[in-house]
């Protein structure tokens, strides 16, 4: 009695709903259903950014039925096009680390994805450039769209771009961090050999330049030399 006890307060006969596992497993397949929505027609979606409603908000023939058009709206709606993409993937991996018991990585890839997705969709939701006034509501997304426009409003249209440039090459290299580092390393000797190739070559082609000119020199001057006709002394007698 006493070992029996024993064994349930530790947790042995854990209900399988409290299964560590089973987290892991709905993060998984709601990942996989979230891509698989992403495939299907999102139809005229664009036009609810810019207060158009189409005639028929979710399209029908989706792959993950009714709920899967939705979701396919609305993701790209509040992410846009490109980012749309990256929920299902933060999904499995979620999905796939709390599997293996390590959240720590994904966690910190989420951290680090949360404002590159905000500079990037705004910078891609300017209105009319670089991607066009239609582009940049399929890109941008409804928050890239309309922060693009707040930046514009108050900076003018070249201020905006400007700053947000300058914001999407910040975040950029905010994010790449040591490893902007790392191709330093590599990088310089690299440029060096090249340099050395670069050099040798240079070397070698002037050096068969050099050859091609002194032998079409001597072709047509011949034993004349530079100085006309070859002149000879008198032969005495």
């Amino acid at each position: 009695m006493a070992g029996r006890s024993r064994k349930k307060a530790s947790g042995g006969d854990t209900p399988w709903y409290r299964a560590p596992w089973l987290a892991g497993v709905i993060l998984i397949a709601c990942g996989v259903y979230g891509g698989l929505a992403l495939t299907g027609d999102p139809g005229p979606w664009t036009g609810l950014i810019y207060g158009r409603t189409p005639d028929q908000v979710f399209p029908d023939g989706n792959p993950g039925g009714p709920v899967g058009s939705l979701l396919n709206v609305t993701g790209r709606l509040g992410f846009g096009a490109l980012w749309c993409w990256a929920v299902p993937l933060f999904l499995v991996a979620f999905g796939i680390a709390s599997l293996a018991n390590r959240l720590e990585r994904p966690r910190a890839w989420l951290w680090r994805a949360l404002p590159l997705w905000l500079v990037t969709a705004t910078w891609m939701g300017q209105p009319g450039w670089p991607l066009g006034t239609p582009g940049a509501a399929n890109w941008g997304g409804a928050a890239g769209f309309h922060l693009a426009g707040v930046f514009h409003r108050f900076f003018g249209e070249g201020g905006g771009r400007i700053i947000l440039t300058t914001a999407l090459v910040v975040a950029g290299g905010a994010l790449a961090g040591r490893r902007l580092a790392l191709l330093g390393v590599i990088g310089r000797p690299l440029v060096r050999a090249f340099a050395a190739l670069g050099g040798q070559l240079g070397r070698s082609s002037l050096s068969v330049a050099w050859d091609r000119a002194s032998s079409v020199h001597w072709r047509r001057c011949g034993p004349r030399g530079r100085g006309g006709p070859l002149r000879t002394a008198p032969v005495t007698q």
